[in-house]
């Protein structure tokens, strides 16, 4: 082969250029559809009769928690019990 040569070119396969076409877009589908169906079974449950409303709100160094039913509002600390 020459110095000066250019090498053969080769095109690809258009079976494997679908492959790895397919089979990632498939992957993400099902990656996209099983939560999806897990969000929204977690959607239709109820609230507890107990169940406390809670508004967090992300500052740039710390968080904030309301709790507009108490009338309460904490820097930091959100404390949760079952």
């Amino acid at each position: 082969m020459d110095a000066t040569s250019e090498p053969a070119q080769v095109y690809g396969s258009t079976q494997i250029e679908l492959a790895w076409t397919i089979i990632p877009t498939l992957i993400v589908f099902v990656y996209f559809w099983l939560p999806l169906e897990s969000f929204t079974a977690i959607q239709d449950t109820p609230k507890p009769a107990t169940a406390v409303e809670v508004t967090a709100i992300g500052h740039q160094f710390w968080w904030e928690f309301r709790y507009p039913a108490l009338g309460i509002v904490t820097a930091n600390e959100l404390h949760v019990s079952c």
